[in-house]
């Protein structure tokens, strides 16, 4: 196990684990969480989507999406608009758990950047981009065929990821 330390105010964990990995595994996992790390989990939101073929995309994204990453959608050219939806599917719900509000927070009501290999970016909220400059948005390594993002109030410029084998 190691040593406990204090995390810098930038600094960021995230520990992935496979739920295949038996229970006492991953119970193991809480036992290597400092406490500072601990803390500060509940300030965060993070969505982790398997990327696959979706039969209606655009529908999806016209109900759920702000009209603005709708047009972002489909300026993409169709060899990019998987993974253009998986990235705004995981910003959003990374955020809108970050938030603590869930579902009752409508997903069209703020705007994230969606185009693959940009960065993650909350872009607006209520169509101010003010009221997004307080948030951040990264999108974390994962297994090929997975997307992955992490919400946050403020900004984490040392992002660590750790994996549990």
């Amino acid at each position: 196990m190691r040593r406990p330390r204090q995390l810098l105010c930038d600094e960021v964990h995230v520990w992935w684990a496979s739920l295949d990995a038996p229970a006492w595994r991953i119970g193991q996992l809480t036992d290597m969480l400092t406490p500072d790390e601990v803390d500060r989990a509940n300030r965060f939101g993070v969505d982790v989507e398997i990327v696959r073929t979706i039969a209606d995309l655009e529908g999806i994204a016209e109900h759920f999406f702000s009209p603005r990453e709708c047009a972002s959608l489909r300026a993409l050219g169709p060899h990019e608009r998987t993974a253009g939806f998986f990235n705004c599917w995981t910003r959003k719900e990374a955020y809108i758990k970050a938030t603590g509000l869930g579902l009752t927070q409508p997903l069209d009501t703020f705007d994230v950047e969606l185009r693959p290999g940009a960065p993650a970016l909350l872009l607006t909220i209520d169509g101010d981009p003010h009221l997004a400059a307080g948030w951040s948005l990264h999108d974390l390594d994962a297994p090929p065929a997975v997307t992955a993002a992490l919400a946050m109030k403020g900004s984490a410029r040392n992002l660590i990821t750790y994996w549990l084998n």
